[in-house]
């Protein structure tokens, strides 16, 4: 575990909202130190039998739970401050992690993790960890002071009763957090495969293949095989914990003993033996805690270890993505590229030219390489051999329609917004970038730029899978970039909407670099250039009427599409 990307990390969490949390810990140490005060108070008052012993008892009892009443508060205000400051570091990791991070699931898979431990309140409890360490450290040492008074041989056991605790807690925090990491992964295809039925197109499958019942009972193998890991564990840590509190039950009931002795030898007064038998057991209950919180310390802190590692590699990558100079042309040169895990190149040695003013379309088969040459081409993903430049001039902007383009559940200005988020309270540039994705899109404006899209919210809008994709290519217009690329962006439109949206973007391309990657041979008739990719490689490249003169991959393409026209 590296404690010290820990420390860093909640030393990050803690500076955002400081005070809160100091006095926390300061009342902490008063609340254990006053227990040892208590055991002492209360062996006087058995002794001397007084009004005054027992408004000294009594007064200690009361500062005590005032300590426990104000304490709550400051830990409230502590805990939003430092859930506000972590939840921030998590979102700035996100938007700094390589994209191509995200194609991979063991990635995803500690995303989720850290998620869970920035997110939620692990951090603070951690925290809260500490100052309970705080109260039990002070509540052991106080209550140790008066306990050696009276009889120093009894450290001896509750020193070994200790020990024990120490090594059973030890063990089961670092095989539950094996435990976690191991089912991770098995926990999110539950959580995926439980939240199934939940989606209107999935249920309305399972109702018509009458497929629901395997799905329950999918979910249930995997939910059975979680519940078993769980059980092997929950099973070990019962017999250890059979062997922590037999050990702890014998060394009280043997101080009982020899307290009994002592006071039988005149040794101890009834007072000293009530305080000592209170005192080893207020020890024990501070020595159980202590022990509980440094492995609850520890479970937290390999979960947060983890998500700081996650931080901290995201600090080192920038936000922006790498920018592209040009003016007239950009080249990409020999690029290729590979995901992570993948068995083969995704890009073999892609050699493309774009140029300003003149829309390409890229086509291709399936698993050609069109989308990973346009995330290259964005700067989403890094080229693992070849290049792609520019002619110099002033770094490029950049619009985007992705084929898994993002369905926001907020109002439709800040759907369409999002792609030059300075401008979002522009009415008229948004109406216009509406007007530009298609009929669909336009249409939606009737109810108001600040309506509500999705049903995730009360008072949302449901919309169908063509209106959220016209919102899409709205939104990657709205950007005015001076590289402009439209992946897919007309695969649930009906045939006017799709050809509508291609005019429109064909008009848009004027002026800039636009490049439409698409399965429809009609909208690359009205490209002005066309790069067709197969197996990673753009394998012919030319005008329409060029490539269909030529009789290759295209011309095939093309006469398959068309007919279906006919």
């Amino acid at each position: 575990m590296t404690w010290r990307t820990v420390a860093a990390l909640l030393w990050r969490g803690v500076a955002h909202r400081p005070l809160p949390l100091l006095g926390d810990i300061a009342l902490a140490l008063v609340q254990g130190l006053l227990t040892g005060a208590a055991v002492a108070a209360l062996g006087h008052l058995v002794d001397r039998r007084s009004l005054g012993a027992l408004l000294e008892w009594g007064g200690i009892l009361l500062l005590q739970g005032a300590c426990g009443q104000v304490r709550p508060l400051l830990s409230r205000v502590a805990q939003r401050g430092i859930r506000e400051a972590l939840s921030l570091e998590l979102m700035e990791a996100a938007v700094r992690l390589p994209f191509e991070d995200y194609e991979r699931r063991d990635v995803l898979t500690r995303l989720d993790r850290a998620s869970g431990a920035l997110g939620g309140d692990r951090v603070y409890q951690l925290l809260q960890t500490g100052l309970n360490l705080v109260t039990a450290g002070g509540q052991l040492v106080a209550v140790a002071a008066v306990v050696a008074g009276l009889s120093p041989w009894l450290a001896v056991p509750a020193v070994a009763a200790v020990g024990i605790q120490l090594w059973a807690d030890a063990v089961r925090v670092r095989r539950r957090f094996a435990l976690d990491v191991r089912t991770r992964g098995r926990q999110r295809f539950g959580e995926y495969l439980g939240g199934l039925l939940g989606d209107p197109s999935v249920n309305a499958e399972a109702r018509v293949f009458g497929a629901a019942r395997w799905l329950i009972a999918r979910w249930k193998r995997v939910w059975e095989g979680l519940q078993a890991a769980q059980r092997t564990v929950a099973a070990a840590e019962m017999r250890r914990d059979a062997l922590v509190r037999g050990s702890a039950l014998a060394v009280y009931l043997g101080s009982l003993a020899y307290a009994v002795v002592l006071a039988q030898q005149g040794a101890l007064s009834a007072g000293g033996v009530v305080a000592l038998a209170a005192g080893v057991r207020a020890m024990q209950l501070a020595t159980e805690e202590i022990s509980y919180q440094l492995a609850d310390a520890q479970g937290h802190g390999l979960h947060l270890a983890d998500a700081a590692e996650l931080v901290r590699r995201a600090q080192g990558q920038p936000e922006v993505l790498p920018a592209i100079r040009a003016r007239e042309r950009i080249t990409l040169r020999d690029v290729h590229y590979r995901y992570p895990g993948a068995a083969r190149e995704a890009l073999r040695g892609a050699t493309l030219q774009l140029r300003r003013g003149r829309l390409l379309a890229l086509v291709g088969e399936n698993g050609s390489g069109k989308t990973t040459l346009a995330r290259v081409l964005l700067g989403l993903l890094p080229p693992s051999g070849g290049a792609v430049l520019g002619d110099g001039g002033e770094p490029l902007a950049r619009g985007v329609v992705l084929q898994d383009f993002a369905r926001y559940e907020l109002s439709l200005r800040e759907n369409v917004g999002l792609g030059r988020a300075a401008e979002l309270r522009e009415d008229t540039p948004i109406r216009t970038a509406l007007a530009g994705g298609g009929t669909a899109a336009l249409a939606l404006a009737a109810a108001g730029l600040d309506a509500l899209l999705g049903t995730a919210f009360a008072g949302g809008r449901e919309l169908s899978g063509g209106q959220w994709q016209a919102v899409a290519t709205a939104r990657g217009i709205f950007a005015r970039g001076d590289l402009i690329v439209l992946d897919e962006p007309t695969a649930a439109l009906d045939p006017l909407a799709e050809r509508e949206v291609f005019e429109r973007f064909a008009e848009l391309a004027r002026g800039r670099f636009a490049v439409i990657v698409t399965h429809r041979m009609g909208a690359a008739a009205l490209a002005a250039e066309v790069a067709v990719m197969r197996r990673g490689r753009v394998v012919e490249a030319g005008t329409h009427a060029e490539l269909v003169g030529r009789g290759g991959l295209y011309a095939r393409m093309w006469e398959a599409q068309a007919r279906w026209y006919r």
